[in-house]
C-alpha cells in the first residue's frame, strides 16, 4: 500500500469518526471536539513527518525525525482510543438518561 493510499484512508477514517459522533449528537460535546481537534493535528504532523521520510529516505533523515514520527504515531493511537471511549461513554450516558426519563414518566403517570 502506498503512503498516499494510507493518507486517504486516514482522512476517510477521521470523517467516519466525525460522522459517528454526528449520528449520536456528540459533535458539539467539548471533550469530543477538543480530542478530535488534537487527533487531526497529530495526523497532520504525522503526514508531514511521513512525507519528509519518504522524500529523504529512512536512512537519510535525522534520528530526531524518526523519534518524532514514532511518538506522534503513538500519541495519535492513544488519542483515537480516547475518542472511541468518549463516543461510547457519551452514547451510554445518553441511553441511561433516556431510561431514567422513561422511569420518571411512568412514576408521574402512576401518581396521577
Amino acid at each position: 500500500m502506498k503512503h498516499t493510499d494510507i493518507k486517504c484512508e486516514l482522512e476517510e477514517q477521521a470523517q467516519q469518526i466525525l460522522d459517528k459522533a454526528k449520528e449520536r449528537g456528540l459533535e458539539s460535546d467539548f471533550m469530543f471536539r477538543t480530542t478530535f481537534e488534537r487527533y487531526l493535528s497529530q495526523m497532520e504532523t504525522f503526514k508531514q513527518l511521513q512525507e519528509e521520510i519518504d522524500k529523504q529516505g529512512v536512512c537519510s533523515v535525522s534520528p530526531r525525525t524518526i523519534r518524532l514520527y514514532n511518538s506522534t504515531a503513538s500519541s495519535a493511537n492513544g488519542t483515537a482510543a480516547t475518542l472511541i471511549n468518549i463516543i461510547k461513554k457519551l452514547n451510554d450516558e445518553a441511553g441511561n438518561h433516556s431510561k431514567l426519563q422513561d422511569f420518571l414518566e411512568r412514576f408521574r403517570e402512576d401518581d396521577e
